[in-house]
């Protein structure tokens, strides 16, 4: 069951706060989830547990003394059996004509007064805070590797198999580049963008099997190869870098209470969403988590706003679902 707030006011999508706490600063704390990577399968093994990469979370807070506009990007889960990317720009799977690679899940991110079209350029310097998606799973595979936290680091962050056994796995990104792809074929990450994962081959005993695709982030993790016969199965795609300013011309403080790097891979009883579980966690969607297996996506991820006055800084909460387009809050003081 989904966490009940007695007495805070709640409000879904785009538009401006709900009134009757405006007045003087306002204390903002954000928590914000990335989208997870998708699973693949084996049309001969329906439940075969190949597992997306779970997405990452940050916990930021601030005070602004002026009215703010925030534009809200909330990271789509990867494609199960699809190939497709998460909005928030996680890269493709590998597609067919074989087994077809989980897409990478996308980033979330939020600006401050400029809103962002999610192509790298000018508009990246109004981002005060993004949760990086995880990496797709390897179409009949090895699983997708987790986003990062705001380190830079993530429990193995690579698509497996990452340094062991193989290197066909996409590599996490880091904060300032890009994860390579896997080193038989599949695409490098980028700023802001996945790779994606090297096409399958068809036939009988051929490799057959696309790489997944890697998470969206700061910086996007690399796309894995296909399936390589007598060496290893389709490689994962890496997870992405997460990222956060702690000083804005708009905000000149923010703090980072914490960030959580998502795991992999999927556990039934913990979920491997980043920063889960957590008193305003959405239960009910499993937000961020990374596709449990069988050509599931990957979760979408989730935002949450919680703000008010200094006297009273949880007054109001405002949670953000993935649609598929920017939404926006706006904060007055």
């Amino acid at each position: 069951m989904a966490p009940i707030f007695t007495g805070l006011k709640f409000g879904f999508g785009r538009g401006a706060a709900p009134g009757g706490d405006e007045g003087g600063p306002q204390t903002v704390r954000i928590k914000i989830w990335g989208g997870g990577g998708g699973s693949t399968g084996r049309s001969s093994q329906p439940s075969s547990t190949f597992f997306g990469g779970g997405a990452a979370f940050a916990d930021i807070s601030f005070v602004t003394s002026t009215t703010k506009t925030f534009y809200v990007y909330v990271g789509g889960g990867g494609g199960g059996g699809t190939g497709s990317g998460g909005y928030g720009n996680g890269g493709a799977g590998g597609p067919g004509p074989g087994e077809v690679g989980g897409g990478g899940g996308g980033a979330s991110l939020i600006t401050v007064t400029t809103p962002h079209p999610l192509t790298t350029g000018p508009q990246d310097s109004s981002i005060i805070v993004l949760a990086a998606g995880g990496g797709g799973a390897g179409g009949g595979g090895y699983s997708g590797g987790p986003a990062s936290n705001m380190g830079g680091t993530a429990n193995n962050g690579d698509g497996g198999p990452g340094p062991s056994p193989g290197p066909f796995g996409g590599r996490g990104a880091s904060p300032t580049s890009g994860g390579g792809g896997g080193a038989a074929g599949g695409s490098a990450g980028s700023k802001l963008q996945g790779g994606a994962g090297q096409a399958s081959e068809s036939g009988p005993g051929g490799p057959a099997e696309g790489g997944g695709g890697g998470g969206g982030g700061w910086y996007g993790g690399g796309g894995g190869s296909k399936h390589i016969s007598g060496n290893s199965e389709a490689g994962g795609g890496g997870g992405g870098s997460s990222y956060y300013v702690s000083s804005h011309p708009e905000i000149p403080s923010i703090t980072l209470n914490s960030s959580a790097a998502g795991l992999t891979p999927y556990n039934p009883t913990s979920n491997n969403a980043g920063g889960q579980p957590d008193p305003y966690y959405p239960t009910t969607s499993n937000a961020a988590r990374g596709g449990p297996g069988g050509n599931t996506p990957g979760s979408p991820g989730y935002i949450i706003f919680i703000y008010g006055p200094s006297a009273n800084p949880t007054a109001n909460v405002r949670t953000f679902s993935y649609t598929g387009s920017e939404q926006s809050i706006t904060i007055t003081t």
